[in-house]
């Protein structure tokens, strides 16, 4: 199956079918935004983290329904 890009989150590109560095990629990405928001803005661990959950929602609401089933078989096959 080819690899379709669907977007980047916190700096990395997310395609599907997905593959588990992109998720491993994701995770450390993820803590990594989150720290430098801590940093930056002066959040706490849990206003950085709510902030990062917000972006990781918004990202997911704008796949499609194609995508979510490319994300969930692939998902299902690991």
């Amino acid at each position: 199956m080819a690899e379709n890009l669907v977007g980047n989150l916190f700096g990395v590109d997310i395609h599907l079918p997905l593959k588990r560095s992109e998720v491993r990629d994701l995770i450390v990405a993820r803590d990594n935004f989150i720290k430098n928001l801590m940093e930056q803005k002066n959040l706490n661990e849990m206003q950085a983290s709510l902030d990062a959950s917000d972006m990781l929602i918004d990202f997911c609401t704008q796949l499609s329904d194609e995508d979510y089933v490319l994300a969930d078989l692939h998902l299902i096959g690991s």
